[in-house]
């Protein structure tokens, strides 16, 4: 109930522009041939063809764009920003610039530039459903369901056969609990796409948080079987095998993700929870770490890795990690919770404080939004560790009343309510 255990692999389909092509009889031959590389996904011949053709006009726009899409495809996020830059200096009114710098800066984290983009790109062109697809994924990643809904309902509205724009609003019906929506939305797409992999690892995923394995798994399968090169099916597969108890599969699956996408930080994350799950902390501690490297800004993968410091004996560490979370992502439940236990219950008496642990306590309560009990118990140490025994009683005996609580969690927190009727702290052991 204190932890954060495994990142979902759920995406949307973000809508990259393809390469600019309007004006092509009257560009160079060089610029034929990078189109020509571009499409036979030869993207280093593409840059060098681009390359070629700014060196001879460094007024194109259309080769500034189109060199920044190579440059993305190779990875080289950096290059494509400056390219798409350079574009959209060069022809302020080509909405494919916008858009693909946006959907950049979203892989990034950066949601308002990448919002900033994307709403520019639906000035210019109102009509496109591309812009408003990928501004939803920006808005969903940001946790604003209905601006997200929003965006793809106007999507749907431009282009009622877009299977993209129908995956991405079960998306967000999936995010506001509302599976049965989500699972019509999947099938919606479905029946516009029947080949739409990202539709059934999407639909997978619901079957699994609905506890219907036996659908998640031939949903996973099928999203492998119709795209054997997406990391994402075979990390969501990973977590139902861990769901499963299989940790052997789970393990296979998160690394084979990992090796068709080396920089695939989900996989990595969740791949580290289940080596700290088999008590391989060294290796989990490898993992969230590269997580963290891939993705500077995935508050997640810090909570997570905060949780194996902590298993390591490092609290300073992990008070770290905890607090970077937060930074990134204010409304981070389980950063707030994790850091208000550690900082009430911590063996180590110089890593607690009493009055920070409340402050956190109360507001990953306020997070909780009464849906998470465990945030009783955590708020029950961090009163008693500041020395409020009222309170303590008072939130550990909340807890205590929670509907269906497990057995072992009600003996546990028997133990720490006897505690603070004593008026005495709850501190873990070494």
């Amino acid at each position: 109930m204190r932890k954060l255990l495994f990142l979902l692999g759920l995406v949307g389909i973000s809508a990259l522009s393809a390469p600019a092509q309007l004006l092509t009889q009257q560009q160079p031959p060089a610029f034929q041939k990078g189109m020509a590389a571009f499409a036979k996904g030869d993207y280093a011949q593409a840059i060098t063809s681009f390359t070629e053709v700014i060196q001879a006009d460094p007024q194109n726009a259309l080769a500034y764009n189109n060199r920044g899409l190579a440059y993305k495809h190779t990875g080289a996020d950096d290059k494509a920003i400056v390219d798409f830059d350079q574009a959209i200096q060069l022809d302020p009114r080509d909405p494919n610039a916008y858009n693909n710098r946006g959907l950049i800066y979203s892989a990034q984290g950066d949601y308002e530039k990448a919002i900033a983009d994307f709403t520019d790109a639906t000035k210019i062109n109102p009509a496109d459903p591309k812009a408003y697809n990928n501004r939803g994924l920006a808005y969903l990643d940001q946790g604003d369901n209905d601006k997200a809904l929003a965006d793809f309902d106007q999507a749907v509205q431009l282009d009622p056969k877009d299977a993209i724009a129908a995956n991405n609003r079960g998306r967000v019906y999936f995010a506001k609990g509302d599976s049965d929506r989500a699972l019509a939305e999947f099938e919606q797409a479905l029946l516009l796409d029947p080949k739409l992999a990202k539709a059934y690892d999407c639909q997978g995923l619901v079957y699994l948080s609905k506890g219907d394995n036996d659908k998640a798994l031939a949903d996973f399968n099928q999203a492998i079987a119709l795209t054997p090169q997406d990391p994402i099916p075979f990390n969501n597969r990973g977590l139902l095998s861990q769901a499963m108890g299989d940790t052997a599969k789970a393990l296979a699956d998160f690394t084979q993700a990992i090796q068709l996408d080396p920089n695939y930080a989900v996989a990595y994350d969740n791949r580290g929870m289940l080596y700290k799950a088999t008590g391989d902390l060294d290796k989990a501690f490898a993992d969230l770490t590269q997580a963290i490297n891939l993705n500077p800004r995935d508050a997640r993968a810090y909570t997570n890795r905060g949780l194996i410091n902590k298993a390591k004996g490092e609290p300073d560490q992990a008070l770290a990690d905890y607090r970077k979370a937060i930074q990134i992502d204010p409304n981070n439940f389980a950063a707030y919770n994790n850091l208000a236990w550690l900082l009430a219950t911590c063996p180590e008496e110089g890593a607690r404080n009493g009055s920070k642990a409340v402050e956190a306590a109360n507001r990953a309560h306020d997070l909780s939004d009464d849906k998470n009990p465990g945030v009783l118990d955590t708020l029950a140490a961090a009163y008693a560790e500041a020395g409020d025994f009222d309170n303590a009683v008072k939130w550990e005996t909340h807890f205590l009343a929670t509907p269906n609580l497990d057995p072992k969690a009600a003996a546990s927190a028997q133990s720490r309510l006897t505690l603070y009727q004593a008026k005495q702290p709850y501190h873990t052991e070494k």
